[in-house]
This record gives structure tokens, sequence and C-alpha cells, in this order.
């Protein structure tokens, strides 16, 4: 008796598994985020599809530079490859033509966690004029920190141009910013008055632009700060002998 009922659950199972009775989801692995901001040391918010919405969320979030009272701590922390979709990372506040954008007297912390923000622009692709990876506003703040510097890239570099390849010749510890291929100035990262970047760990590399292939700086009160453990390198300029491969800068008093 017991062995005809075993059976009979037996045949009744594999029909509601066959006939898609049983819910999918009890069999679904769950998502990974993408991304997570965290404000003040506490997760807020995370994303398990879409970069620009955990992004825009991060920029609503920060302080500004202008308020009284005290700041709060925003970090942008990536857990995937952040690329671009056909050159842009996004639309609407928080992006500018296509690049990440910190807005005016914002103050935010991008923690590249190992991974890579890649505009996904190079000569395979079609340049443009504001093939940045980072817009920088006018009084804003970044810092770009990497928590994971063990983490391991593959690339290869061909005529000072990095480029993403499965048999990569260059290997990269730690997050990088790449991809910017921007006719005017400032491959990775263009920054305007008064901005200030710190760069506590990552690289930049594999960007080019007419001018400041890997950094453009602009206005003399603009200041970058760059630890031990931060690299800019393999970046291009096409401006001629004043273009600048790594950093650029028109201007006096910058702090590197």
């Amino acid at each position: 008796m017991k062995k005809t009922v075993i059976r009979l659950l037996s045949v009744i199972l594999s029909i509601i598994i066959v006939s898609g009775v049983m819910p999918v989801s009890v069999f679904a692995q769950p998502e990974s985020n993408v991304a997570e901001v965290w404000v003040n040391g506490e997760m807020k918010k995370a994303s398990s599809d879409s970069f620009e919405e955990i992004w825009k969320e991060a920029v609503s979030l920060a302080s500004k530079r202008t308020d009284s009272n005290e700041k709060a701590d925003v970090i942008f922390k990536l857990l995937a490859d952040w690329t671009a979709d056909n050159g842009s990372f996004g639309n609407g506040s928080g992006f500018k033509n296509g690049a990440i954008s910190v807005a005016k007297d914002k103050i935010i912390t991008i923690d590249l966690n190992g991974f890579a923000i890649d505009r996904n622009l190079s000569e395979k692709q079609m340049a443009t004029r504001n093939g940045m990876v980072i817009y920088m506003e006018n009084g804003s703040s970044l810092t770009v920190k990497d928590s994971n510097a063990a983490s391991v890239h593959m690339g290869s570099i061909t005529d000072g141009v990095w480029y993403k390849d499965d048999n990569g010749t260059v290997q990269i510890n730690g997050g990088i910013i790449t991809g910017g291929y921007n006719l005017s100035d400032g491959g990775a990262v263009y920054m305007e008055e008064k901005t200030s970047l710190v760069l506590e760990g990552g690289k930049i590399i594999g960007n080019k632009a007419n001018d400041g292939g890997g950094v453009q700086i602009e206005g003399g009160t603009t200041k970058l700060q760059m630890s031990e453990k931060a690299e800019i390198l393999y970046n291009r300029a096409e401006g001629g002998i004043y273009g600048g491969g790594g950093i650029c800068t028109d201007g006096t008093g910058v702090t590197i």
C-alpha cells in the first residue's frame, strides 16, 4: 500500500512540474545587485539591473558643498562592471551628454570595488564631442576609491588605447575607469572650475581626447589629489606636444 501511495505521489508531482503548474520562481536563482548606494555607513538602495537608476539615487542623496549642516557621506559602490550602452551611461539627472555627471556643488564618492566603469568608446566605435567617462560640474567634489584592489582585469594595449580582450596581455589589479574617446578635452574625467577630485585607488587607463587623455583640469582653483595606490596610465592626447596624455591643466594652483 505504501509503495502504491509513493508511486501515485511521484506521478502527480511529475505532472505538476511538466504542466508548469508549479511556480518557476521556486527554482529561480536570486539576481545579484549591480550597484549600491550607502549613506553614512548604511546601505540605502540597491539595484539588480539598472546602474542608471542607482546612480541617480546616489546623486539625489549627495550633499551640497554649500550646506551649513553636517554633510552626508554618500558612496556609489559597484558590484559589477558598468559598461555604457552605445556610448551612453544614461540620461537626465546625473548624466551629461551620455557621460556620468557630478552635479554642481555636489559631494560624492565612487567605490570601484574592483570593477570597471567603461564608456565603451574607442577607435573601433564613433568618437564623440563629449566622450569623457565622468564630467565634474562647477564646484563639485568627487572621490574615487577601490575597496577591492585584489580584483584582476585583463586587457591589451594597442597604440596607447586600452581595449577589452578575453586574451589580453595586460593584468590590471583593482577598479578602472576606461573607454573614454573624446574629440574635445578630458578622455576619462573633465573637471570644471573649482572642482575637486581625489583618487584613493583604482586606475584611469586607456582613454583618449584632444587634450587631457586621462584627466582635463580647467581653472586655477581646481584640485586633483592622488594617493600612491591610484594610477593614470596608457591614456593618449591628440592635441600635439601640449596635449597632455595623462593629465592636462590650463590653470595654476592645481594640487597633484
